[in-house]
């Protein structure tokens, strides 16, 4: 069989990555993910070519998974492509199926779930919550907020400024100043990812306010959290187009902005799954550690390592449900250490399957998904650092990219879990299981401070700061199906009566805050639907 790589020089597709600054917000009516696979070499050839060459036009395709041998690889497509594409892979063999029926129809169903969520918050007096995602400022706030306790110190510094002068910030938790041994984690280098940065903070405020029931996680370990390391792109992601991928920097000689930051690390630069046109998501940039968010998490692993300290180092990445160690760069290699890492895999996945029942794989990175070169945990493994890992977490392809807010703690529940994991190993006893994160295991109600950092901004309002007087929280524990749905129901449904401050979840202690002029006719709904409830706080002004 003939595989056509000329084709794609005689058909003018227009992709989704032809750059466009209009003004507003990106939009993807139409497009569709087309999962395809390709199950010879020469299919996935032709596949990394598609990737990788420009069209006519000077525009590419949007690969949401990268190209491996008999592995699914996400792909979208504009409307005005998609008869091409198809004639396309049925001309070289490539089977492929409909994975998104519309991109656009998913990001305004997350846009619509994060404006809900935002909505049960208020407005006078927000708070940094785990039911939507976040904006850059509202993080930053969040980590400049932190406050030590008796039990664990917490610090952040600068680690760099972003190329649009954003700061990057790196959080470190500490249970004692004897600690020998540290691990080392970043979120959101793609800025899409937005599930990674929600998990990461929901991390730091979890280990931070419910110290105690991770003590064995943070005995004798520090925790570096690096939450938002592309910070441009995250707040692009925001406000221009929900699919930016890159950093934001200027390319001298090309209208084409951005890097990918994780293609920019030294080792094995420019080689697989790289690209050297600036329009191209996966850019590798000028040249290795150019961005200067690259540059900030190569300058703090070098810094750790030179101290003795870094045993780990995990890079948060979305989507695909899996847990990844070296080698990346090429399939088929193994570390030196191979054994110790397969192990580790294995102990986390089967952690994670504890929590919810989530399926993850695990393996080396160019194995078990595809091989890149320049990525910061290669790298971090080429200067010394014991244990490099990158998590693909939610899901495995039917929101992607667009995580609902929903899932933002169930899937940090399972990340914590597996750090559980990584700290037994990290601290030599590699026989010791992960557990689920506390909130599964503990019949102790948490705080309402364990699911939320408090934030006020200085808002100047008509009336004031906002009261509330005679509002109540109540605890509900949903034991069955049934008595969750209910509660699901006014959770999706509720315009701002009630504020969920724990989300819904089966067997887990939920508490709510209800006005007082709804607090008899709540209290009705939960007894006639067969629900205890205890009050938690009996009045949230006082």
């Amino acid at each position: 069989m003939k595989y056509h790589v000329v084709t794609l020089l005689l058909i003018s597709i227009t992709s989704t990555w032809s750059e466009d600054d209009s003004v507003g917000m990106r939009r993807y009516e139409r497009h569709k993910i087309f999962s395809v696979t390709a199950d010879t070499s020469e299919k996935l050839k032709f596949l990394e070519q598609l990737q990788a060459h420009p069209f006519p036009d000077g525009s590419l395709v949007d690969f949401w998974s990268l190209p491996g041998l008999d592995k699914e690889t996400d792909i979208m497509v504009a409307p005005t492509n998609e008869q091409a594409f198809k004639e396309l892979m049925d001309e070289n063999g490539i089977s492929f199926e409909v994975k998104v029926d519309d991109v656009q129809t998913l990001i305004e169903d997350g846009s619509k779930g994060n404006i809900r969520a935002r909505s049960r918050q208020g407005t006078e007096a927000r708070r940094m919550g785990w039911g939507y995602y976040a904006r850059y400022s509202e993080i930053e706030h969040f980590l400049t907020g932190l406050v030590s306790t008796d039990e664990i110190t917490v610090s952040v510094e600068t680690i760099g400024t972003s190329y649009e002068g954003r700061n990057i910030r790196a959080v470190k938790l500490s249970t004692s100043p004897k600690n020998t041994k540290s691990v080392l984690i970043d979120a959101n280098i793609h800025a899409r990812e937005w599930i990674t940065s929600a998990t990461a903070t929901w991390i730091i405020n979890e280990l931070l306010t419910e110290t105690p029931y991770y003590n064995e996680m943070l005995k004798g370990i520090d925790w570096y959290i690096v939450p938002l390391l592309n910070p441009d792109g995250y707040e692009y992601s925001h406000t221009d187009d929900r699919l930016w991928r890159k950093t934001r920097s200027d390319n001298p000689g090309s209208k084409c902005k951005g890097t990918d930051p994780n293609r920019n690390f030294p080792f094995h630069f420019g080689s697989r799954s790289s690209d050297k046109n600036p329009c191209s998501p996966v850019y590798q940039g000028s040249a290795a550690l150019s961005q200067n968010e690259a540059q900030a998490i190569s300058n703090l692993m070098k810094r750790l390592l030179s101290e003795g300290s870094l045993l780990c180092y995990i890079s948060f990445h979305a989507y695909g449900q899996y847990w990844l160690y070296p080698w990346g760069y090429q399939t088929g290699l193994r570390t030196d250490d191979y054994e110790e890492q397969a192990s580790l895999g294995k102990k986390v996945v089967a952690a994670i399957k504890d929590v919810h029942g989530t399926v993850y794989t695990t393996g080396t990175a160019a194995d078990a998904l595809y091989p890149v070169g320049g990525c910061s945990d290669d790298y971090a493994k080429s200067i010394g650092v014991k244990y490099t890992v990158t998590i693909e977490m939610r899901d495995r392809g039917t929101s992607a990219f667009i995580l609902p807010p929903s899932e933002i703690v169930p899937n940090a529940e399972e990340v914590l879990a597996a750090l559980k994991v990584v700290a037994a190993r990290v601290r030599n006893d590699p026989n010791v299981e992960g557990s689920p994160a506390k909130s599964q295991i503990s019949s102790k109600s948490p705080s309402s401070s364990s699911l939320y950092m408090t934030m006020t901004y200085s808002q100047a309002v008509e009336v004031g700061i906002r009261r509330y007087d005679g509002h109540q929280v109540l605890s509900v524990i949903p034991d069955t199906a049934e008595k969750l749905g209910v509660l699901r129901q006014i959770y999706n449904n509720n315009e701002g009566s009630y504020d969920f401050w724990t989300e819904p979840a089966l067997n887990r202690k939920v508490d709510i805050m209800v006005t007082p002029e709804l607090l008899g006719a709540f209290k009705q709904l939960l007894e006639k639907n067969g629900m205890s409830y205890k009050v938690k706080v009996a009045d949230v002004q006082t």
